[in-house]
């Protein structure tokens, strides 16, 4: 687990959504009561929430409307955050 700016955060999150590599990539805040996780699969990504909003979304990124659903997520669930905490795997 290592410790990233938001910035960098946010950059990581549409790099993985553009390749279609199988990893999970998951992000903290520093107090780690919230979470986002984004894993990909063969031909999905799976969308889960935890804190704001506790929820998991099956998304297919063939559309637009997909990918604002994931940036609208990350900063509802980051609204004043700095830092944050990232796991992959």
């Amino acid at each position: 687990m290592k410790l990233i700016s938001l910035k960098q955060a946010e950059k990581l999150l549409k790099k993985s959504i553009k390749t279609n590599k199988p990893r999970k990539i998951t992000f903290l805040t520093k107090k780690k009561d919230r979470s986002l996780a984004l894993e990909t699969a063969a031909d999905s990504y799976f969308l889960t929430e935890k804190g704001y909003y506790n929820q998991v979304k099956e998304l297919k990124f063939d559309n637009l409307e997909d990918k604002h659903i994931v940036n609208a997520a990350f900063k509802r669930e980051f609204p004043r955050s700095h830092w944050v905490y990232l796991i992959e795997k």
